[in-house]
């Protein structure tokens, strides 16, 4: 059985050589703009490395984004002011298939949610966004407690709050 390290932000020592998440537009993305996107500031990619193969295993990349109100749920709209809400959009989450269904996925949606509200307190943002791939994922981030766009089912979103009474929770649980 692999064992991960912590996710951590990508350098240039991580091999992401080999990567395969059955998703060619996810593999592209780590291989050739995730280091890219780093150096100019537009993403923050976060990796997981088996450690006994020495490789990246998954990745989840953050970046800021705004959401439309009509595409926000109630619950995200209430309050705010007519703008475009910020958030910070979940760009890509990917497990290499290697290691599929050990639960990496859910771990790195994790990290994702522990790093938001910190980025919260920093800029100010009121949820975390996501543009699911297909349905299957969109279930998978629903079972996490995120909550589907009205105009969108793929777009999921879960309230910077939620996310820390979540782990506030999980916390107190331990």
């Amino acid at each position: 059985m692999p064992r991960f390290g912590e996710p951590e932000p990508l350098g240039p020592d991580h091999v992401v050589e080999g990567f395969d998440c059955g998703r060619l537009s996810l593999n592209v993305w780590l291989l050739r703009y995730a280091r890219q996107a780093a150096a100019v500031g537009s993403a923050r990619t976060y990796v997981t490395v088996d450690v006994q193969q020495g490789r990246v295993v998954g990745y989840h990349a953050l970046t800021a984004a705004a959401l439309e109100r009509e595409a926000a749920t109630a619950r995200l709209v209430k309050g705010m002011p007519q703008h475009p809400i910020p958030v910070v959009l979940l760009a890509r989450l990917a497990v290499d298939l290697s290691v599929a269904g050990r639960g990496l996925g859910s771990w790195l949606l994790l990290d994702a949610m522990r790093r938001t509200p910190a980025a919260a307190e920093t800029i100010g943002v009121r949820a975390m966004l996501v543009h699911a791939i297909d349905q299957d994922t969109a279930a998978f981030y629903l079972r996490h407690g995120l909550e589907a766009s009205p105009t969108d089912p793929r777009h999921l979103m879960i309230l910077i709050k939620d996310i820390a009474a979540s782990l506030n929770a999980a916390s107190q649980d331990r």
